[in-house]
């Protein structure tokens, strides 16, 4: 048995099915189970990343265009989201990018605000508001602290896995994550200002871990 077939003997069984829907010529079945599969996180991953809803549906359709694209190429190394997650990493730092260069050129009053869950934070559930200020303050992270810390502590990626995937070392990916925490932590104590919410308060961030679970 060549290492090929060694390796996608061991994926998971969708996406086993996946794979055969697709090389089998049943690409539009293949993918609804894809999405029904990986969709979710996929979209949550660029949600936390950037921090607003257009530009997460954007970057996860940018992502499935690129998935189409070279899903020929994957060959079972890893777990098919495991090899999507890292064509969606890709996908974001490029809208991160893109966000940076227009920030540059504009006021932050013409540019869109971070998406809010409502308009009314009184209406708001206590822990859906904490949560939105945790995605809120994760936006003020550098890309080489946020993408570690997500993928470990939201996510559930080794360091090892992480390190293979951002092309670091482990022991690197470690350091980021706790600088990442310590850093995530400051800003969620200091409570910085979330626009929309600046008379709502300041934000415990003793409730960080609890929030990161």
């Amino acid at each position: 048995m060549n290492q090929e077939a060694i390796s996608q003997s061991t994926l998971p069984e969708a996406d086993k099915l996946i794979l055969d829907y697709i090389a089998g010529g049943r690409k539009d079945r293949g993918w609804r189970l894809f999405i029904d599969t990986y969709q979710e996180r996929l979209y949550n991953l660029c949600f936390r990343m950037l921090g607003n809803y257009d530009d997460a549906i954007d970057a996860l359709q940018e992502t499935y265009v690129q998935i189409d694209r070279s899903i020929g190429s994957f060959r079972g190394q890893s777990t098919l989201y495991t090899w999507s997650y890292r064509v969606a990493v890709h996908v974001i730092l490029g809208f991160r990018k893109k966000r940076s260069a227009l920030q540059e050129k504009h006021t932050g009053q013409e540019l869109p605000d971070i998406s809010r869950p409502q308009d009314d934070p009184d209406l708001m559930c206590e822990e859906k508001y904490r949560k939105y200020l945790l995605n809120q303050a994760l936006q003020k992270l550098p890309d080489h602290q946020r993408i570690p810390l997500v993928m470990h502590d939201l996510d559930g990626f080794s360091f090892a896995e992480i390190a293979e995937n951002t092309g670091s070392t482990e022991g690197a990916v470690k350091v980021r994550v706790f600088r990442a925490r310590k850093l995530l932590e400051k800003i969620l104590r200091q409570g910085e200002p979330v626009p929309g919410f600046e008379n709502v308060g300041r934000f415990d961030g003793e409730l960080v871990k609890q929030l990161m679970s």
